[in-house]
């Protein structure tokens, strides 16, 4: 509790339950309390001993932060985190959600009248190029990138071939690189490392940038974060093999021309690709999962990332299908790699090719 130009303010700290995603407690370590109820009790708490208003800092997802202030009314704005978007909800949830990454700052304003808020005003500034910079914070900038080159210069693993990172390679055919962080994505990890399991890997060639050949030798964690430079959620998805089957013909329909959804995979799928002539559209045959062929009625567990669960590039079917991994829980592609690489400390990072062939 504190006075704000006269006014007395309660503030708390609530948060919808995270632990089944928190791999590094002990068992025991934290005991949940229901947000809602505890949020309840402390506004009315604060509210009796004189608080005028009652602020609410949380980490829950948008919906269940407006179900928080519907259930409890004692709350007069909620600043909530988690979600990376920018989201001012109406009056009647008092909900204000600031984004990511310092993109935009929100200066709230609430008129007060005695232990009522007679108004709530948002202003929303965008934190762009046209912001000024302050000295302070540019040194502090500098500091921290500093930092980072020093960091992304370290060494994480040694490649025996070369690693292509082209678009030539990974929107056309299969490659040493593409196929090795396949592999490591469907790494079988145990729930003490994180909730990531799968049958086998399914990654679009777009999503691999870089854009040069990573000579063999030291691998660095720059060389990884040139990969995949911008975030790449992976999640599991519980797929049919028909669609399993659909996806991969999805994937190859702009062959031979730069085909940006080429699904690279893991080494338990492999698949051949029947070019068609003229018109005829090209066709996957030879579909086998750990060397047998699919079955388009069973269910396999696939790793994909999470644009393509939601449907995106044309899958519509992966947007329905019953969520292993979602995306609360799903981690990013770099990450994965990373624990991979701490699983194996003594293994060079390598795989074998031939699990994607084009014939005419």
């Amino acid at each position: 509790m504190q006075g704000v130009n006269g006014v007395k303010v309660g503030l708390m700290g609530l948060s919808e339950d995270w632990l089944a995603g928190c791999s590094q407690l002990r068992e025991g370590e934290i005991v949940y309390k229901d947000h809602i109820e505890t949020g309840r009790e402390y506004a009315r708490k604060m509210k009796l001993e004189g608080a005028q208003v009652v602020v609410a800092l949380t980490h829950n997802r948008f919906e269940n932060d407006k179900v928080l202030t519907e259930a409890v009314p004692e709350i007069d704005l909620l600043l909530g985190g988690h979600d990376h978007f920018y989201k001012r909800a109406d009056k009647k949830h008092r909900v204000i959600k600031s984004g990511e990454e310092w993109r935009w700052l929100t200066h709230t304003t609430l008129h007060v009248m005695g232990e009522t808020v007679k108004k709530l005003a948002v202003e929303r500034y965008d934190v762009d190029s046209d912001v000024e910079c302050d000295p302070v914070l540019q040194e502090l900038v500098d500091k921290y990138s500093r930092i980072r080159d020093n960091k992304f210069k370290q060494v994480i693993c040694q490649i025996k071939s070369p690693f292509d990172a082209t678009e030539e390679c990974c929107r056309y055919q299969e490659g040493v690189m593409t196929n090795w962080i396949c592999d490591t994505v469907a790494e079988d990890y145990s729930v003490k490392d994180g909730l990531q399991s799968a049958d086998f890997t399914m990654i679009m060639g777009l999503h691999f940038a870089g854009k040069k050949v990573f000579p063999a030798g030291d691998f660095t964690l720059g060389s990884l974060m040139a990969v995949f430079p911008k975030p790449c959620q992976i999640v599991v998805l519980k797929l049919k093999g028909s669609d399993v089957l659909k996806s991969l013909e999805r994937g190859c329909s702009f062959l031979p021309k730069e085909c940006g959804p080429l699904h690279h995979t893991s080494a338990a799928l492999t698949y051949k690709i029947k070019m068609g002539k003229g018109k005829q559209v090209n066709q996957v045959t030879d579909v086998k999962v750990k060397g047998k062929p699919i079955e388009p009625g069973k269910f396999y567990e696939v790793a994909v990332t999470e644009a393509m669960s939601q449907g995106k590039f044309g899958y519509p079917w992966m947007a329905e299908a019953e969520r292993i991994v979602d995306s609360e829980s799903g981690m990013q592609i770099q990450d994965l790699v990373l624990m991979y690489l701490k699983r194996h400390p003594k293994q060079a990072a390598q795989a074998q090719l031939g699990r994607i062939k084009i014939v005419s």
